[in-house]
């Protein structure tokens, strides 16, 4: 048999070559994909749309299990003299348990509008409710519910370990989720679905003024449950929306999503309902030179598919946070 050094093996341009042919192979395949992507944009109706997003985010989002009665577990966690603050269970598909603070203003009031609060990465309710201080939440979550709404403030698999316990494995969860034919955002954007379920029948509640608001990791909850959940009137998407090529996290990534939704396609099946997104031109986690980019995309389709102004683009001057100018708030009190 035949043998050589192994230093004959070291940097091999023949190796180089074909890392780097795969490369502009595929910087080719992303130029084919956006022009596929725009086509179907364009020549699809928005019901099928929708439903291929679901699909692409797959079960139990899509193919919905039966479901199940909402048992509900609640105590009271705090209260002041203008709501009251619920530690919340809800039992939103069969054995598991979503669980979230519900803020209820003490008001004889009925009918009033109900949003979804949702916390970023790292994060719990009690910080994104203002419960607890916090660097980056900028006070938003205590002054929507201070306006006198009903809120709902959900814990997802974001949670960081080091400072509130109760280990978990999101990637792991992931990717059990993708070999069972869906995703952990299927999973948790069908339960924050079940959890408007149970809030719409509430007597409190204007089933018909359901709002979503979230930072980051929230704003990219907020982004995808708007769009699959037509019940959701406003969403308020804060510090996510960029380029999903350059940012495509294990969690944010689906099978064909080159070829259909980004994020510019996944703005327009919130229309004609209302979506605020704020970007951070301080932003420390994204790549600012992407939000013209993503801001001349939603325009071209905003033309091409006579889309009314119902999409705000905001950039404001800050980090990766809630903006402080109160725009976000603003809308959602103009629109809800």
């Amino acid at each position: 048999m035949i043998k050589i050094p192994e230093e004959l093996t070291k940097n091999k341009p023949q190796r180089a070559e074909y890392y780097s042919d795969a490369l502009k192979w595929l910087d080719k395949q992303y130029e084919d994909a956006k022009k596929k992507r725009i086509e179907y944009t364009l020549n699809t109706p928005i019901e099928k749309r929708m439903e291929d997003f679901k699909k692409q985010l797959g079960f139990p989002l899509w193919n919905n299990p039966e479901k199940n009665e909402i048992n509900v577990k609640s105590e009271i966690l705090a209260e002041d003299e203008k709501f009251t603050a619920y530690d919340m269970q809800l039992e939103v598909l069969e054995g598991v348990h979503l669980y979230g603070i519900y803020f209820k203003p003490k008001t004889e009031k009925k009918n009033l509008p109900f949003v979804i609060l949702q916390h970023g990465g790292a994060g719990v309710p009690e910080i994104v409710s203002g419960l607890i201080p916090s660097d980056n939440y900028n006070n938003f979550g205590r002054d929507l519910i201070e306006s006198g709404y009903c809120v709902f403030a959900p814990q997802l698999m974001l949670w960081y370990e080091d400072r509130f316990g109760s280990p978990y494995n999101k990637e792991a969860f992931d990717i059990a989720m993708k070999q069972l034919g869906g995703s952990k955002t299927a999973f948790e954007v069908y339960c924050l679905t079940r959890a408007i379920d149970y809030f719409e029948t509430l007597p409190e509640i204007d089933p018909n003024r359901i709002g979503m608001a979230g930072l980051s990791y929230g704003g990219m909850y907020t982004l995808i449950t708007a769009a699959a959940e037509p019940r959701i009137k406003v969403a308020v998407s804060s510090c996510f929306v960029n380029d999903r090529r350059q940012y495509a996290w294990s969690d944010w990534s689906y099978v064909d999503q080159a070829n259909t939704f980004f994020d510019p396609e996944v703005m327009t099946l919130i229309s004609p309902r209302h979506l605020f997104v704020e970007l951070g031109t301080k932003d420390a986690l994204f790549d600012q030179k992407n939000y013209g980019m993503i801001k001349s995309e939603y325009e071209y389709y905003k033309e091409k598919l006579n889309l009314p102004d119902n999409c705000t683009i905001h950039l404001f001057e800050g980090e990766h946070e809630f903006a402080r100018d109160e725009k976000n708030l603003e809308f959602i009190k103009k629109y809800l």
